[in-house]
């Protein structure tokens, strides 16, 4: 898949980290604001992502990505991924979606409209402990309260 990276943040910083070693990404573009233009071309060059744009709507207008990853500040989330599908682009979004419930709905029925996939960026349900922990719920009794944080 051709992904387009919509940040440059500490968050795509981490993505770096393991995507190089996933089968079948093509690293095709990343986009920033004007002001961070420089950075995201450092990045490119760096992580060997073919292109690099100053707005986001460059990157929408790219056919060559299939995919776009939406890692923005949490509040452009909602409006990001509601231009991706309408652009016909499948989306993974960071955390958190949305701020609304509604406004997940409706990226929801744009994507089950254009048959697009929509995903959230969420990792931590696969990791070994949270899985173990799972595994050994039935086992604990009824929970009366949790706590946890993303701390290792």
């Amino acid at each position: 898949m051709k992904l387009g990276i919509a940040g440059s943040g500490m968050i795509v910083r981490d993505l770096f980290r393991f995507i190089h070693d996933v089968d079948g990404i093509e690293l095709e573009a990343i986009a920033s604001t004007p002001k961070s233009i420089g950075k995201v071309k450092k990045m490119a060059a760096d992580e060997g992502i073919k292109k690099y744009y100053p707005d986001y709507q460059h990157l929408l207008d790219d056919d060559e990505i299939e995919v776009m990853y939406i890692a923005s500040p949490n509040h452009l989330h909602y409006s990001m991924c509601k231009e991706a599908l309408e652009h016909g682009k499948h989306v993974i979004c960071e955390k958190p979606f949305t701020s609304r419930v509604e406004e997940l709905e409706e990226l929801n029925e744009i994507a089950k409209s254009k048959k697009l996939l929509l995903l959230e960026a969420i990792s931590t349900q696969y990791l070994p402990n949270v899985l173990k922990i799972k595994e050994l719920l039935p086992e604990l009794g009824q929970i009366k309260i949790f706590s946890a944080n993303y701390s290792q």
